[in-house]
């Protein structure tokens, strides 16, 4: 028994040290960004970073969505290295390497997902000084819960306290505001986002409105815009970024679009919609949904969407739980023999079937998810190819 109760009051006291040292690390970094939201993170997180080195500070960043990074001072990268699964205890060690390396200003994408540990990340880690809040759409709807409301109530547990709060969208802002003022924070909105001459290179395929939330951050710490956005043309883009890779295979013209990181169907709608007007989406068209056994009602969405609205010739449903996909979309009215189910099959033989079935001049597009069979099979495509 006093083995027991000894352990217990060391641990105890390691608890109160670890916390101790956390406060004072807190404390030694002026500007600290916490980045929330349903899509977007890790593109608006980079863009924050890069706009706040081009306007004198010393910045550590870390993003957690396709794979996760760590941003150093000078913009180079190095990845997070786990030994077991991702917590969110990640962020006081990005913390404590920030205080290490003398920086004045953090950029962490919030990695929680359950709202309750959204609030531990921000109250007892973070403590952001500037809140970030993309956008509210429907996924995660397991944990979140299965309305847009429910889902902004959930985001609003990371608002600051004492601080201010960007908000990247217009959706939801009286339940924000309400958040902020309770927090005592100020609420800011994101202004239109810029003209695509003024995006950063490469981000024609991403949300310009991510620019705009990252320039409004970067604005609310002192950085002018002029400045930051010349910082922003400069960033990195996440490697799980929209493009479109064109090449031939076996002699055929086929347009591969990366879209696996758009997790949820908004997301997908919005960009889909873009594309059929610039003329990227040829026929015929595959698409390729990487399902997760966890994620079943974003399954379920995502078969409903290609089964009733985006003019689909053929669906390839690789990952697990491909079951929940193929129902929803049969039940919207896609025809049952127009689709693949790869649960299970090799990448290599997923991607030669793919070909070996398309005409020439198709789109192919992957969705739905990015890690695990999607990130296999996308680089099976890139791989040598060509990129818009």
């Amino acid at each position: 028994m006093v083995v027991i109760l000894s352990a217990l009051l060391l641990l105890l006291g390691l608890l109160r040290l670890e916390a101790c040292l956390h406060e004072r690390r807190l404390r030694r970094i002026p500007i600290r960004i916490h980045v929330n939201g349903t899509r977007g993170k890790s593109t608006t997180t980079r863009l924050i970073a890069a706009g706040l080195r081009a306007g004198g500070h010393r910045v550590i960043a870390k993003t957690t969505g396709t794979l996760p990074r760590i941003i150093l001072e000078d913009g180079s990268e190095i990845p997070v290295r786990r030994r077991g699964r991702a917590t969110i205890r990640e962020q006081m060690a990005t913390i404590a390497l920030a205080a290490r390396r003398q920086a004045d200003a953090v950029v962490l994408e919030c990695m929680a997902v359950h709202p309750e540990l959204q609030w531990v990340s921000e109250r007892r880690m973070v403590r952001s000084t500037v809140g970030v809040i993309t956008n509210v759409r429907l996924d995660h709807m397991e944990v979140m819960g299965r309305t847009r409301e429910a889902v902004a109530g959930a985001l609003s547990l990371s608002v600051p306290r004492r601080g201010i709060l960007v908000a990247g969208s217009r959706d939801h802002l009286e339940r924000f505001a309400e958040s902020c003022a309770q927090q005592g924070s100020v609420l800011r909105q994101a202004p239109t986002a810029p003209d695509s001459g003024a995006l950063p290179e490469g981000t024609a395929l991403e949300f310009s409105e991510n620019t705009a939330t990252a320039l409004a951050v970067c604005e609310a710490v002192g950085v002018d815009r002029e400045r930051a956005l010349r910082g922003m043309r400069d960033a990195v883009p996440d490697v799980g970024a929209l493009r479109i890779h064109r090449e031939r295979f076996d002699g055929k013209r086929i347009a591969f679009i990366n879209a696996f990181s758009l997790n949820d169907v908004d997301s997908l709608h919005a960009v889909w919609r873009r594309l059929e007007a610039e003329g990227d989406l040829a026929r015929p068209r595959i698409a390729i949904l990487n399902c997760r056994a966890d994620r079943p009602l974003r399954s379920v969405a995502f078969g409903a969407l290609v089964g009733a609205s985006l003019g689909v010739d053929r669906l390839v449903l690789v990952g697990e739980g491909t079951r929940h996909a193929c129902r929803a979309a049969t039940r919207a009215g896609f025809a049952p023999e127009r689709i693949v189910r790869a649960q299970g099959s090799p990448p290599e033989t997923v991607y030669r079937r793919i070909l070996d079935d398309a005409p020439d001049g198709t789109t192919v597009i992957g969705i739905g998810n990015y890690r695990g069979a999607g990130e296999a099979v996308a680089a099976l495509f890139i791989g040598g190819a060509g990129v818009r």
